[in-house]
């Protein structure tokens, strides 16, 4: 799908865009190299428009391996975290329609709304949580399992949150919290009387036409699979997100959409963002998007050393002043500095948002000033976030920069040290594991509790060994191995954390279960599951609950899966 007048635009910029399409033809040959290196699976769709016309459309690879099909501009995929842009979308149109004030204390529109913070609890806003700003450390563990499950239900939404601990003072601390977004989502649909996916669906789909765009999969075909990547670099189908209709994290990365519908979405954005700019206003006519100054606007700086530049965060975007550093809401920069993109090229504001979850990586930028927009959307989890790399590649193209990054040997550096991750904790775990014997198993057999009792971990011994299971799923068992004493390790290989559908996490202290006694009794699980506070240990409370009583429910349920397989569970919790 290519243009051929691009002269026609409304703002034709002969430097930019004389030979765009060349350019840009030019670069899916690099493209497929960069995924072909990056050891990406399954397929990616991107698509770049300047003004209101699409001058690239394309697909490499397919949306389902094994019956090799391709995806098209209908074909829907997660954007994952790209949902927090729509969600500060719908939060300015609340403002604007008087439902709520982005000023106002979120405890005045939730009763029950509670922080460990008194001073977020006190005078959190939405616009605090869209930024990002409270100081409060987000948790991901605490509601994601194996192939995306969500363990929480969403009632359980505030409580959880109730618990979450600071990592950083309010308001001047950043710190990417995905629950903050659930909580916007609370308000608005308090303030509306209706659930977010009807407030998506008719303050921003239907209005602009997206009629492939809702968080709720259809399963009517044209949708892609999703996949992880082994160390030898095959391909591993697993579960695809499933943060659904009121499923807890559905505003932090529910939606699921096409290139067609998400080209007319940051189309209409694009030219919303320059006209309430240019005419100092937070309105556009016959525009859904309002407040964008706001939304859009440098809300909390990025951690790190202050440059010259822009590095910020608004609403649901990443603010970048080109010449700098992007990518900074991906999993790259656990692997590697990132590249100045743009040295020796003229300034310009990138407006961007990565999304990721196991199976799938999103992106898009969008540069006001030259109202060029670039969406990539990959229906795999790379040992690299590859759509990120892609968008780089085709901006850098775009816009002839002089000194152009390598992202091919860029991508080459990260995947040797992704694929060696795991490897690299357990060396730093041997480092300084000890020699004392653990207890006798028995001991430490039995259910154990988070403080607000929604996060439950069952200790079994099967087979002369310990298993660790979380919130009684069968998904979600995982072998213990002794560490040093009471202290013990549930680290897994790189290609079986992946096959769970499970993200790679670089701290050691994430993978030690350490029990607590009091005398001889074990009476709870100490553990740092919390990657953000690595020093910080959450205490897990044994149950008074036997597992062998607790065990029926469970037991009833494993025997529609066969005899042979309840019969062994049963032995297991009797040894």
């Amino acid at each position: 799908m290519h243009s051929n007048n691009l002269n026609h635009s409304t703002n034709y910029c002969p430097f930019l865009f004389d030979g765009a399409e060349g350019r840009l033809d030019k670069v899916t040959d690099r493209i497929q190299e960069l995924f072909r290196d990056a050891r990406a699976a399954g397929g990616v769709s991107f698509a770049v428009f300047h003004d209101a016309t699409t001058i690239k459309l394309d697909h490499i690879g397919y949306r389902n391996l094994s019956e090799r099909q391709v995806a098209n501009a209908d074909t829907r995929y997660p954007i994952n975290s790209m949902t927090k842009g729509m969600v500060a979308v719908l939060a300015g149109i609340a403002d604007h329609e008087g439902k709520l004030d982005f000023d106002c204390p979120v405890r005045h529109y939730l009763e029950r709304f509670k922080s460990s913070e008194a001073v977020v609890q006190d005078h959190a806003t939405v616009l605090d949580f869209l930024a990002h700003r409270t100081g409060i450390a987000g948790n991901d563990i605490f509601w994601i399992g194996s192939q995306n499950t969500v363990y929480l239900d969403r009632k359980e939404l505030l409580v959880s949150f109730s618990t979450l601990k600071k990592i950083g003072p309010f308001r001047t601390t950043f710190s990417y919290n995905n629950w903050g977004y659930e909580i916007v989502a609370l308000v608005l649909e308090s303030v509306y009387g209706k659930e977010l996916s009807t407030l998506l669906e008719e303050k921003i789909f239907l209005p602009l036409g997206m009629s492939r765009s809702g968080t709720n999969w259809d399963n009517e075909g044209n949708e892609i699979s999703a996949y992880a990547v082994l160390q030898d670099g095959s391909p591993k189908k697993i579960e695809r997100p499933q943060l659904n209709k009121g499923i807890l994290m559905e505003a932090a990365g529910g939606v699921k959409s096409s290139i067609h519908d998400l080209l007319i979405y940051y189309k209409a954005f694009t030219y919303a963002v320059n006209d309430q700019f240019s005419n100092n206003s937070d309105e556009t006519t016959g525009s859904i998007f309002k407040n964008l100054r706001t939304i859009v606007g440098a809300q909390i700086s990025f951690p790190g050393q202050p440059g010259l530049r822009e590095q910020s965060y608004a609403g649901g975007w990443v603010r970048c002043q080109l010449p700098g550093p992007l990518g900074r809401v991906g999993l790259n920069p656990c692997y590697a500095e990132m590249p100045i993109i743009g040295n020796g090229s003229p300034s310009r504001l990138d407006l961007y948002h990565q999304g990721l979850m196991p199976g799938s990586l999103s992106v898009v930028h969008v540069l006001p000033e030259t109202k060029v927009g670039i969406i990539v959307l990959q229906n795999s989890t790379a040992p690299n976030d590859t759509a990120d790399l892609i968008s780089q590649e085709i901006l850098q193209t775009l816009y002839r920069h002089q000194n152009p990054v390598d992202f091919v040997a860029f991508a080459q550096d990260i995947t040797k040290k992704s694929f060696a991750a795991m490897e690299k904790v357990q060396r730093q775990l041997d480092e300084k594991r000890g020699n004392r014997p653990p207890g006798k198993y028995r001991d430490y057999k039995g259910t154990y509790w988070n403080g607000v009792e929604n996060f439950r971990i069952d200790i079994l011994e099967c087979d002369r060994a310990l298993k660790m299971r979380f919130q009684g799923m069968d998904s979600e068992v995982y072998d213990l191995n002794h560490y040093d004493g009471d202290t013990f390790s549930w680290l897994a290989s790189h290609d079986e954390t992946v096959s769970r559908g499970r993200l790679l996490a670089s701290e050691p202290s994430y993978f030690l279960i350490r029990f607590i006694r009091e005398g001889k009794r074990v009476v709870s699980i100490s553990w740092c599951w919390s990657e953000f506070l690595p020093a910080v240990e959450e205490v897990f409370k044994k149950g008074k609950e036997s597992e062998k009583a607790s065990s029926i429910q469970r037991l009833q349920q494993i025997l529609r899966s066969g005899a042979k397989k309840a019969a062994h569970f049963f032995d297991c919790l009797h040894r």
